[in-house]
């Protein structure tokens, strides 16, 4: 299974998640970097955003990472049909 790294598009966000993926393989974990588009790299105007500019950057990644996190649990908490008990 790959461990998927949500991270934003910009140059230093994109180094700062391979340096981790890169740190995660050399323990034989298999990542994937995920690009997360926010308000603010969409320039929207940080008047908008009660969080001010830090939101407009933060608050989809969360929301993404939140998602994600659930439904992964979601899967985990599924039951498993498999062969056993099959005959």
């Amino acid at each position: 299974m790959k461990l998927r790294i949500g991270t934003r598009g910009s140059r230093l966000a994109l180094a700062q998640a391979r340096e981790v993926a890169d740190a995660l393989s050399v323990t034989g974990v298999e990542t994937e970097l995920v690009t997360i588009t926010t308000a603010g790299d969409r320039g929207a105007d940080p008047a908008s955003d009660p969080a001010g500019v830090k939101g407009l950057f933060v608050i989809e990644i969360v929301r993404a990472l939140l998602v994600a996190a659930q439904r992964h649990r979601e899967r985990s908490q599924a039951p498993h049909f498999g062969h056993e008990g099959v005959s």
